[in-house]
């Protein structure tokens, strides 16, 4: 008896090892369930400080940038300094005399400055070779804006810096899923095709052969999309590139490194009691109108 072969769709299915399904919703009336005492004592505690985070969220986003380019400046001056990488600090702010103001020896508050190279930092930066006009370059672009005000390197370094330190490829990828593919009668035996390449598996070191795509299948499915890295360990070679420390921060932004300020410590040698009422204060200056108390 005949075998029916199973359809590019249910192999498909049967690959998949997750699949994510649209499904419409209907807007509907949520039902309201009851909670015992102690459980609203914890939802309310939840909902209260959720509220209070969404409150203040922005404002830290907003320090966060305005602290984090200044503690760069401060991490790219000794990195510019030394010759070296530095490495990712802490900053520690002593606990003053309640009299006096003065600094003592103890830790009040506290937080760490990542700064992290990406080699893709440029991904995103440089427009698409295939948007370009006839004739341009992505690397020409990527020059013009190495000595553009935006960074200011001289012509030398610029070309210096793209040759030894970009890399610029085409990769190809399906230029749609594979299951809008089968959805599609222009496409349902190209989906067919690469689902046989994909599931193949050679048994006893035996040859299997798969049918190819024609240059015409290729130009249907498949696209091809620019990509960008740096080569990893420019931090070690980058001072090589920049004749002083306003290219150097230029160029480190340029090339889109994380900035990032995190790990936040608050009264340290604090009491409970002390950090709460502290605590109130911060909620009246950042969250109160004026004149309003906590």
């Amino acid at each position: 008896m005949a075998t029916t072969k199973p359809s590019a769709a249910d192999r498909l299915k049967k690959a998949a090892t997750t699949s994510v399904r649209k499904e419409t919703t209907k807007t509907k009336e949520r039902p309201v369930w009851p909670l015992t005492p102690d459980q609203e004592v914890q939802v309310a505690k939840l909902c209260e400080l959720a509220y209070l985070n969404g409150e203040v969220d922005p404002l830290v986003t907003q320090h966060k940038s305005a602290v984090g380019a200044e503690l760069f400046n401060i991490w790219t001056q000794k990195f510019f300094e030394s010759k070296m990488v530095p490495e990712n600090p802490d900053f520690i702010i002593k606990k003053k005399d309640s009299k006096t103001h003065q600094p003592t020896a103890l830790d009040d508050m506290g937080c760490q400055l990542q700064i992290k190279f990406r080699t893709e930092g440029l991904q995103k930066v440089l427009p698409d070779k295939a948007k370009l006009p006839e004739g341009e370059t992505v690397e020409e672009k990527l020059l013009e804006a190495l000595m553009s005000p935006i960074v200011g390197l001289t012509e030398v370094n610029a070309k210096k810096f793209i040759e030894e330190e970009v890399q610029i490829a085409d990769n190809i990828e399906l230029a749609m899923p594979l299951n809008e593919m089968l959805g599609d009668d222009k496409y349902a035996s190209i989906a067919d095709k690469l689902l046989t390449f994909m599931q193949t598996r050679p048994k006893n070191g035996t040859d299997i052969k798969v049918v190819a795509l024609t240059e015409e299948e290729e130009a249907l499915v498949l696209s091809s999309k620019q990509s960008v890295t740096l080569k990893e360990g420019l931090f070690q070679r980058i001072l090589g590139y920049v004749e002083n420390i306003d290219q150097f921060r230029k160029l480190l932004l340029y090339i889109r490194v994380t900035i990032q300020v995190a790990k936040f410590e608050f009264g340290k040698s604090d009491t409970d009691a002390e950090r709460v009422n502290r605590l109130k204060n911060v909620v009246q200056t950042y969250l109160l109108p004026a004149g309003a108390s906590a």
